[in-house]
């Protein structure tokens, strides 16, 4: 974008310089950066730019008391512009060597998009140790991006380079990365850590044991930087994937545990938030009886960050321990968090009660587990002062209502109803959109006699609680009763003329084919039909394209009532018949799509014909509609692709005295010329819909 663009540009150019050449900077660094911006993986670019404008912008508007001459400002932006007539792999040797840090930036940003087009060995020759000093560039936002140009090297390499690609990656790529493992700057080695767990899983077993690994452990080794320690318990985190169980549980378990007893607390805060992947691939067994100790020693460490970070992978932990463990020593550890001293410990595992307590079984699940859950639903109840804990137990009601199953209802029933008239919208707005789920877990009759007050409120409340409800509302009527179902098809209709916010409109036309399949024939017939054919005709065109689809579904619905059936066919018809021109298009809109969906045999007999009359109409958009969407569907269709009287049409319309329609109708022959241009002009005496007076 033209606006961080513009402010690095304007902190690259010289004080004193005259507004012209500001914006020739401008204009040339926007037009370099466009060239340049397709690598950006792991890259926030505005934040790049933005402080690469930071760093050249740091001189006062006088430069020792005296103006900036003309000359002066004529040098300096002669070296601001770029050479368009080099190659791109000459501006890129010349231009990552600049002195000026945003043409570096540019051009690093732009690496492998020269690599692409110059092929692997000359980039081997010429234009790999480029990279090599970027990876060294004194501005971080550089060295960034060198970073994430390392990774789709890599890849090239491995792709293209065959031995000597991969042998580049492992002896050249990866020493880089160790290096800017302990860059001084976070953003770099954070993305640094993302970019070696990419790399490492390119390389043999071999190489991954004597190379990758050893580099981590030199890191985990780290005596004097405890930020080094921190980032090798982030990578053996994340590389237990590529490491494997045999791995996992002799190497990497015997230095989680090194680095749990270490002497500063960001280490271990560190050993207890990167535990998850590592148990995961270790299995449940050896987890319990090997990393679970080092989790529960951490969980009573006397700082509260270690305590915390335990108490936030808490879930985590649970779902990779063997289930023995689960309800007795990882219950106990919740206990302790509860009644920890420092809140932000109680609040971080209030927020994973919920998790934790769908990893349990309903048997496991103790009266006293259950009433801390339930009691989140209050804040006067809770222990942690956190003013999103009400939030945090309405996200996660529909896992611990699936644990506990339908038996067990009674115990959250309070819980939810509190929760349906809490007094943050967002509360109730996670509960509107999970209403759905919890209504299948409970079945038809408590949902009847529970949720059905909460349903009512939602459809009655603000816009951002009732979407959730509306967004699926198929679902929900689905689990009720025939009786109960059909109380609610006047609330559809209420929908349906849902004046303020049509997207509530989309969503019903969204849900007709699932009311197709819940509601009976006859209810299809005198409500869902009617409500359809309403949509199809509605104000906003995307609600009418929705509700369209939906009919070919009902009509099919109704043949288990033959007179019903007919009588939508003829409805549809009807549309055909309209003086006004845009019912005959959604007419065609219809058409279109039923064609894949009712037999074959009775869209020819029923809607071929009314179909091809509309060839003829006297309104030329009716005409481009026929030409532009239903010839080339009909062309494209098995049965209809040989129809004489479907190529005549077309020919016909090859003639229109509408330059439009003809041009389209030869653009569906392969005869549509060059230039749009060429085509014949419009007939100016073309009439419109003389009853549409709306007729742009």
């Amino acid at each position: 974008g033209g606006g961080p663009i513009a402010f690095a540009a304007v902190g690259c150019t010289p004080r004193g310089s005259q507004p012209l050449c500001v914006c020739v900077c401008v204009c040339v660094c926007v037009c370099v950066w466009r060239e340049s911006v397709a690598m950006d993986h792991y890259v926030d670019t505005p934040r790049i730019v933005h402080e690469l404008g930071d760093v050249e912008d740091d001189e006062d508007d006088e430069l020792d008391g005296e103006d900036v001459d003309d000359e002066s400002d004529a040098v300096n932006l002669e070296e601001l512009s770029i050479d368009d007539t080099l190659t791109s792999k000459e501006r890129t040797m010349k231009y990552m060597r600049s002195a000026i840090a945003l043409q570096r930036l540019v051009h690093v940003r732009g690496f492998m998009e020269t690599v692409e087009q110059v092929g692997f060995q000359e980039t081997v020759d010429e234009l790999l140790p480029l990279l090599g000093d970027a990876a060294g560039d004194e501005e971080s936002v550089i060295r960034e991006v060198a970073v994430t140009q390392m990774a789709h090297l890599a890849h090239f390499f491995t792709e293209h380079g065959g031995e000597e690609g991969y042998a580049l990656v492992v002896d050249t790529i990866v020493p880089w990365l160790t290096t800017l493992l302990s860059d001084p700057d976070p953003q770099v080695r954070a993305v640094t850590t993302d970019v070696f767990v990419d790399v490492a899983g390119l390389t043999n077993r071999q190489d991954l044991e004597s190379c990758i690994l050893t580099n981590v452990l030199t890191l985990a080794h780290d005596s004097h930087e405890e930020e080094n320690r921190v980032a090798a318990l982030q990578l053996l985190d994340s590389m237990a994937d590529i490491m494997g169980v045999e791995l996992c549980r002799g190497f990497v378990t015997t230095e989680i545990i090194a680095l749990s007893q270490d002497p500063e607390f960001r280490v271990r805060k560190a050993a207890a938030l990167n535990l998850t992947n590592i148990c995961r691939v270790a299995g449940p067994e050896f987890t319990s009886e090997r990393v679970l100790p080092v989790y529960l020693r951490l969980s009573k460490d006397e700082i509260w960050g270690v305590r915390k970070a335990c108490a936030e992978n808490l879930s985590n932990i649970s779902m990779a321990v063997a289930p023995q463990s689960r309800s007795t020593q990882l219950v106990e550890a919740f206990e302790r968090f509860v009644n920890d001293v420092s809140r932000w410990v109680r609040n971080a595992v209030f927020e994973q009660l919920g998790p934790f307590l769908s990893t349990l079984s309903s048997k496991e699940i103790t009266p006293k587990l259950l009433q801390y859950f339930a009691n989140m639903a209050n804040p006067k109840n809770s222990t942690t002062g956190d003013s999103n804990i009400a939030y945090y137990c309405a996200f996660n009601f529909p896992a611990v209502v699936q644990t506990l199953g339908p038996q067990r209802w009674p115990e959250l029933s309070t819980s939810y109803h509190m929760l349906s008239r809490d007094i943050q919208w967002k509360v109730r707005r996670t509960l509107a959109f999970s209403l759905h789920k919890i209504a299948v877990i409970l079945g038809a009759e408590i949902t009847e006699s529970s949720l059905l007050p909460a349903f009512e409120l939602f459809l009655k409340d603000l816009d951002e609680v009732k979407i959730g409800a509306v967004r699926h509302l198929g679902e929900f009527l689905r689990v009720l009763s025939t009786v109960g179902r059909e109380k609610y098809l006047p609330t559809l209709l209420e929908l349906q003329q849902e004046a303020e916010n049509w997207r509530f409109r989309k969503l019903l036309a969204k849900e007709l084919g699932v009311f197709g399949e819940i509601y009976s024939t006859e209810a299809v017939h005198n409500d869902i039909v009617p409500l359809a054919l309403r949509l199809c005709t509605d104000l906003v065109v995307r609600v009418r394209e929705i509700a369209q689809r939906a009919l070919g579904s009902l009509l099919m619905k109704l043949s288990e009532t033959p007179v019903w059936q007919r009588d939508l066919i003829d409805r549809i018809h009807m549309f055909a018949s309209c003086p006004g021109y845009k019912e005959r298009q959604i007419y065609l809109g219809i058409c279109l799509c039923m064609l894949d969906v009712i037999p074959q045999e009775m869209f020819e007999v029923e809607f071929m014909p009314k179909l091809l009359s509309l060839q003829d109409d006297k309104v030329a958009n009716v005409r481009l509609m026929m030409v532009k969407d239903i010839a080339p569907r009909l062309l494209g269709h098995e049965r209809f692709k040989d129809r004489e009287d479907v190529h005549a049409f077309i020919r016909t319309l090859k003639g229109d005295r509408d330059r439009d329609v003809a041009f389209f109708a030869l653009k569906t022959c392969g005869e549509a010329p060059d230039d749009w241009d060429t085509a014949p002009p419009k007939d100016p005496t073309d009439p419109k819909d003389p009853t549409d007076p709306t007729d742009p």
